[in-house]
């Protein structure tokens, strides 16, 4: 997955033989992945709110829920293949209505989409788990609970779901002293 929305014309290049997934927010991304990577897997990464997070990352990433739709529908038209959607909450994100708010904006943007004849098949959640740095930071169980909970009553099973685990993987793995 080559997730930083605005590429490098080499590199994709470069990756394009091994078929890449690539997210994009923009219709300037379309049409250099279409020229520099046509093998390409897309996702879009929509903008979702990032309230609480350590690293705020909507501010520079992701394409605005209402303007969705018509993104996928132009790589569509270009004979790109958008394979599904992406988000990031933000980096340590102890803010769990943020992923709620994500996974509702994501289904109405697969509504949509399906509705205009294209059926996504992923849904990457990306990362921003909180790590347990202290005991105020809510547990990751309680954060699964409402993630399989909002999968059930929003995706079908058939959905594949992809996350980015990060700093919730490694970050307790030393300590500076």
């Amino acid at each position: 997955i080559y997730a930083n929305p605005i590429k490098d014309n080499a590199t994709l290049e470069e990756l394009d033989s091994y078929k890449p997934l690539v997210t994009y927010d923009n219709l300037e991304e379309v049409h250099k992945i279409r020229k520099y990577a046509p093998h390409a897997g897309l996702a879009l990464r929509i903008r979702v709110p990032n309230t609480g997070s350590m690293v705020e990352l909507s501010s520079k990433f992701g394409a605005a829920p209402g303007e969705a739709a018509d993104l996928i529908a132009a790589a569509f038209d270009v004979g790109l293949i958008v394979e599904g959607l992406c988000f990031h909450v933000g980096s340590q994100c102890t803010n769990f209505d943020n992923f709620v708010q994500a996974l509702n904006m994501s289904a109405q943007v697969l509504e949509e989409t399906e509705g205009r004849g294209h059926k996504l098949k992923l849904l990457d959640i990306g990362g921003g788990f909180p790590a347990p740095y202290d005991d105020s930071v809510q547990r990751f169980r309680d954060l699964a609970k409402v993630l399989n909970s909002e999968f059930r009553r929003l995706f079908p099973k058939e959905l594949e779901i992809l996350a980015e685990p990060g700093r919730f993987m490694v970050a307790t793995a030393a300590t500076l002293v």
